[in-house]
């Protein structure tokens, strides 16, 4: 039988607070770094906001490759489904079987898989919308204070081409952690690029690169433009 569980903003404080960790010295600088690039690695194309009037259906694909010293090569893909309705309403079809359906109209979230049902009201929506923006402003702040103290940050628009069927506009930023900065004994070089799809509002391919964690790759492909069915936004009978 499926549980339901309720999650509150201030459970989801709560939760926050307890994760939080505390670094100081030279080893804030290095957890700043890496937080930063594995919050990098790990963005894909839906930016979280709501999209309306742009309805499709597609494929999302994860891969990550990290080749260590001794040559050992460590590769994994993700495939998921992804959908969105006119109205906004997302679901994404995960491959370990897990169903996550987020609806703004009646504003509710919903993660759903073989043992457990997770919900989000309406009532706590708005308050965990603004506890995001306040944990995104925070961390845009470490983000920009390690970038200044500690790298060389450098952007560059990559113009416009066709990604997996789409127009899409690119851009790469390279940073270059210095010889000595969190212990490297040459100059780090990170790259990420993401290439924007304006019809879309999101992200259709992003590439990062980095020495220390490897190469991670994010595309939506087999990208259909047309209104999903309804059913599939639609919270399965039981699951509540």
């Amino acid at each position: 039988m499926k549980k339901s569980i309720m999650i509150t903003a201030i459970g989801l404080q709560a939760l926050i607070a307890h994760a939080q960790i505390s670094v100081s010295g030279a080893n804030q600088q290095a957890f700043q770094f890496n937080t930063v690039t594995t919050l990098q690695s790990s963005h894909s194309g839906v930016s979280g906001k709501t999209v309306t009037g742009r309805p499709l259906s597609a494929t999302e694909e994860r891969h990550t490759l990290q080749i260590l010293g001794d040559g050992t090569r460590i590769e994994k893909t993700d495939t998921d489904k992804f959908y969105r309705d006119d109205q906004g309403r997302t679901r994404t079809e995960r491959a370990d079987g897990t169903v996550l359906i987020s609806d703004p109209v009646q504003g509710t979230a919903e993660i759903i898989g073989d043992h457990i049902t997770v919900r989000r009201s309406a009532k706590t929506e708005t308050a965990t919308v603004q506890l995001k923006a306040q944990l995104d402003k925070e961390f845009d702040k470490l983000k920009a204070e390690a970038l200044a103290k500690s790298a060389a940050r450098h952007e560059e628009d990559l113009g416009y081409q066709s990604v997996n069927g789409v127009t899409a506009q690119g851009f790469r930023t390279t940073t270059t952690i210095s010889a000595g900065q969190i212990g490297n004994d040459r100059p780090i070089v990170i790259v990420s690029e993401r290439w924007y799809s304006a019809e879309l509002q999101m992200n259709v391919k992003t590439v990062n690169t980095d020495p220390r964690f490897g190469e991670t790759t994010y595309q939506l492909t087999n990208i259909l433009q047309a209104a999903p069915d309804p059913t599939l936004f639609q919270i399965p009978a039981g699951s509540k």
